[in-house]
């Protein structure tokens, strides 16, 4: 099985039990054997995955998403709300869907006014997409985003305490 997947939506999204940990769904190409077996040359066919990470992380793992086995294909798409919502949505319409993604748990880095739009856009492609994230990140996180996150880490605390204040 290929661990390189197409990736849909473009987003991350955060797990119930950390915002340090994202998911999405991808496509990854698997060998089909029944029809390999059948057909005397290797078959593939492409399958949805649950791909998930430490936001901020390059490396992440993947697990197939079996609709047959209801229990744990449920299991894997409740933890990362939204990802599967994304991944259907992105597979039913044009491109153009993953611009009207399912709504974050928190406050969307896109709002903030302290990180460059590049910026952001970079730290969305690490697997971060809320301000709530940023506020978590630990100190290896922080050196693994290099300078200024420290400062991201410090503005996105203060926006939340504002947020809850007002």
């Amino acid at each position: 099985m290929s661990e390189m997947g197409r990736i849909i939506p473009e987003g991350w999204f955060p797990s119930k039990e950390s915002q340090r940990v994202v998911g999405r769904v991808i496509e990854i190409e698997k060998v089909h054997g029944a029809r390999s077996r059948e057909e005397k040359r290797v078959v593939t066919i492409i399958v949805p995955a649950m791909a998930s990470k430490v936001a901020g992380e390059a490396d992440f793992s993947t697990q197939e998403l079996k609709k047959h086995n209801e229990h744990e294909f449920k299991a894997l798409c409740d933890r990362f709300p939204g990802a599967w919502e994304a991944y259907e949505k992105s597979k039913a319409q044009s491109p153009k869907a993953s611009d009207e993604l399912p709504p974050l748990n928190g406050m969307s880095i896109d709002k903030v006014e302290f990180i460059s739009r590049e910026k952001v856009a970079w730290l969305k492609m690490q697997g971060f997409t809320t301000v709530e994230q940023l506020a978590a990140i630990d100190d290896s996180q922080i050196q693994r985003l290099g300078p200024g996150a420290r400062t991201w880490k410090k503005k996105a605390v203060t926006l939340l305490k504002d947020s809850a204040a007002s």
